[in-house]
């Protein structure tokens, strides 16, 4: 699907999963919940999302790059 993984010695946070990414969009999409900003929410709000990516806070930049990468024709 064009998912990209980077490598090297720069400091930061490591990168989610896209495993928890994409089970977060499938869930969300299903509930007909779009923006990334209340993607966000969600995850850190309901406890089946908390359970199923397994409790991880994606911010709505990181959705929102993840959505591009989905939703590329």
């Amino acid at each position: 699907m064009g998912f990209k993984t980077y490598s090297g010695n720069k400091a930061g946070q490591k990168p989610f999963k896209r495993k928890h990414l994409l089970k977060l969009y499938i869930y969300c999409y299903m509930n007909r919940i779009r923006s990334s900003r209340r993607i966000e929410m969600e995850a850190t709000r309901n406890i089946e999302v908390m359970w199923l990516i397994g409790r991880v806070t994606p911010d709505h930049g990181t959705i929102s790059a993840f959505m591009k990468v989905i939703e590329k024709p």
